[in-house]
């Protein structure tokens, strides 16, 4: 399984984009999130593409969730992490902190 794991204080920024895309003649929605840290001294890019399921509700919401996961992440120098289950495409996301928070998303990782 391979894996983002960084602490806050290394995400220099992040951009979270909501897309749409056609397929078989429906459209969806995608939630494309893109991390720039610096790690070691150099910078780093992290692209992931994530879809709303069973287990959140629309991207809309998964948007706001990582938005304040992320700058929690920084505000408090916390781990931030994103796992991924490449089989079964499942991103697992998470924040240590305080009240350590960890989601669920079906997606993959694009770079």
């Amino acid at each position: 399984m391979n894996k983002l794991n960084i602490n806050g204080s290394e995400i220099l920024t992040y951009n979270l984009d909501v897309v749409t895309r056609s397929h078989n003649n429906h459209d969806y929605e995608d939630l494309i999130v893109e991390i720039i840290t610096r790690e070691e001294g150099k910078e780093h890019s992290y692209k992931y593409r994530m879809h709303s399921d069973e287990r959140v509700p629309s991207v809309h919401w998964l948007l706001s969730e990582l938005k304040e996961m992320l700058e929690e992440a920084n505000r408090n120098k916390s781990f931030f992490e994103i796992s991924e289950d490449s089989v079964r495409r499942y991103l697992f996301v998470s924040v240590t902190s305080n009240d350590h928070k960890t989601l669920q998303v079906t997606g993959e990782r694009l770079r």
